[in-house]
């Protein structure tokens, strides 16, 4: 009876110790949790991303030549395809015709020499002004006649009081005054023509030389380059397809990558630009990358849908947010060439 008695204590004692080794190593475990996770925040809701710019063509034509394929690496400036250049070539050639008609009309109304349908903007400038010149000093000419001849006339009509003169030579006086004013006003109206002309000419001038510039940038725009370096994808035309202005014929996807995770809400609380992370991607298992936050959201992914959700209206039904979260890649992609949609597993270090 005693020996069962002092089994029963020694059984009880050594249940006592395992369930308290079991308690303290569980506290000591949600201790050890606490200060790994505690300062960190995850999500496998990530993806990496890439800046990805369209490529289109800013006139209408006919795609004559296509110099990439899919998924080439292109650099900045890089010939991708080529419009049939026929019909801008003409436009060209009519523009330039225009501009030179524009200036020998120009050089034609300031009395140059109408053969010279080859010389410059500048000369035709030229020209005008001094045909507004000589009308301004042909002008001052008339306005001195009439200055002398009214003074002539005055001296005479002082001399006729005294009977000095006859009235035939008296009115000689007067009327080589009005004939003076005669001139001098018929030479005031010349220069108003020869301004009015100046302008006329130079403003054909100038809208021939804008359509130049017109046709000449049209031409320019039948080579299409890439807009920045990365990688082509998604060629969507065919040699000898017309296609449109604004029409997106092709993709350049940026070689610069990062990650967009979409923490919870409760989750991006402490977060905060410059914190340390490191992700993992799907494609490339046993490899640990690192990065930084670069920005965080100013609203939730919801908020920027195309159309947002309206509590007001409706029965309500909470539903936790996500807030997009920006990192930056740090460091090497360590022999990996990650692509933009990849999913990824990302860690925030809160600390």
């Amino acid at each position: 009876m005693g020996d069962t008695k002092v089994e029963t204590k020694k059984s009880g004692k050594k249940a006592y110790i395992i369930l308290s080794s079991v308690v303290a190593l569980g506290l000591v475990s949600y201790a050890a949790t606490t200060a790994i996770y505690g300062n960190q925040e995850t999500t496998d809701d990530a993806q990496i991303d890439a800046d990805t710019v369209p490529v289109a063509s800013r006139i209408p034509g006919q795609v004559a030549h296509i110099d990439a394929h899919d998924n080439q690496v292109v650099k900045k400036g890089e010939l991708i395809a080529e419009l049939d250049p026929t019909d801008y070539e003409i436009r060209v050639m009519q523009a330039e015709a225009d501009l030179e008609a524009a200036v020998a009309q120009a050089e034609v109304a300031s009395k140059d020499n109408p053969k010279s349908k080859s010389k410059s903007k500048s000369k035709s400038n030229s020209n005008n002004v001094a045909q507004v010149e000589v009308a301004k000093a042909n002008n001052d000419r008339a306005n001195a006649e009439l200055q002398k001849a009214q003074n002539d006339f005055n001296r005479a009509k002082e001399l006729k009081q005294q009977n000095a003169i006859s009235a035939v030579e008296f009115e000689t006086f007067q009327n080589n005054v009005d004939k003076a004013r005669a001139t001098f006003e018929q030479s005031s109206a010349q220069i108003k023509i020869a301004h009015e002309q100046h302008g006329v000419a130079q403003a054909k001038v100038k809208a021939a030389e804008a359509n130049l510039a017109q046709a000449q940038t049209q031409l320019k725009y039948t080579k299409i380059y890439a807009p920045r370096d990365g990688m082509l994808s998604r060629i969507a035309v065919q040699e000898g397809q017309q296609i449109q202005p604004g029409q997106v014929f092709a993709q350049v996807v940026s070689q610069e990558h990062y990650v967009i995770a979409n923490f919870k809400e409760n989750q991006v609380g402490r977060m905060k630009i410059g914190q340390k992370a490191h992700f993992k991607i799907d494609s490339f298992p046993g490899i640990d990358f690192e990065g930084e936050i670069e920005s965080i959201s100013p609203a939730t992914g919801a908020r920027f849908s195309l159309i947002p959700p309206d509590n007001a209206s409706g029965n309500f039904v909470k539903v936790v947010q996500r807030v997009p979260v920006k990192i930056k890649w740090s460091g090497d992609h360590q022999g990996s060439a990650p692509r933009a949609g990849l999913s990824v597993e990302a860690t925030v270090l809160l600390k």
